[in-house]
């Protein structure tokens, strides 16, 4: 109908030969826009073998992140409980100035940015830890490790819990990160077509750097 909107592909008949994807509105995450503003990036979880998946929602300058269910059977994740849920993020470890223009073009000469989430994935936490956290990038080209301050469940909220990189080389972009084998996550550096992999369950390390092909060879 011409509307702002999110929407959520399923396989039917995946396989055959007349295989084929249905799409309908993905509630109610087609909702997010209307109450937190312009979506800067999204992640998907649990849409493995065709099961439900859940999705979280960066806003653009948002002070939330909010994970909603897309249609299917519940998933399992630790931060999905509910269709829709909505949690503060602690933005006081972000500086307020330093970062790049969030809408990716050239700093003006002699302005000064605030950090600002840029993308965002959720992501395994700490070996052993039932928890699920979320891994952000900012425009001071940061990569930081986010978990949920449980310390009042009725002022729950994501709260830095580990620097994973200073400086990833450029600002992570939308679509910036991976989970890979529910341990390691791939963090692309367009630019130089390199794919970065750390691993969780260890601070973080750096497992390796792979240079990715062009479309030109």
């Amino acid at each position: 109908d011409g509307s702002r909107g999110l929407v959520h592909g399923q396989s039917v008949q995946p396989g055959l030969a007349n295989a084929s994807v249905d799409f309908g509105a993905a509630l109610p995450c087609s909702e997010v826009e209307d109450t937190h503003g312009p979506i800067q990036d999204l992640s998907l979880q649990g849409c493995e073998g065709g099961s439900s998946c859940s999705a979280l929602v960066l806003p653009r300058n948002g002070s939330h992140l909010i994970v909603c269910q897309l249609p299917g059977r519940p998933p399992a994740s630790s931060v999905n409980t509910s269709a829709l849920r909505t949690l503060p993020v602690g933005r006081f470890w972000l500086n307020d100035r330093g970062g790049a223009p969030l809408d990716g073009g050239a700093a003006r000469a002699g302005m000064l940015h605030p950090e600002e989430l840029s993308s965002a994935a959720l992501a395994p936490c700490a070996k052993g830890s039932k928890e699920d956290c979320v891994v952000v990038g900012t425009t001071a080209r940061r990569v930081v490790l986010l978990g949920l301050d449980r310390a009042s469940e009725a002022e729950q909220r994501w709260l830095p819990s580990g620097l994973l990189q200073d400086d990833h080389g450029e600002v992570p972009a939308p679509g910036t990160f991976a989970v890979l084998g529910e341990r390691y996550l791939g963090a692309l550096q367009r630019r130089q077509s390199l794919l970065q992999v750390m691993d969780l369950h260890n601070g973080g390390a750096h497992v390796g750097t792979w240079k990715l092909p062009t479309p030109d060879g």
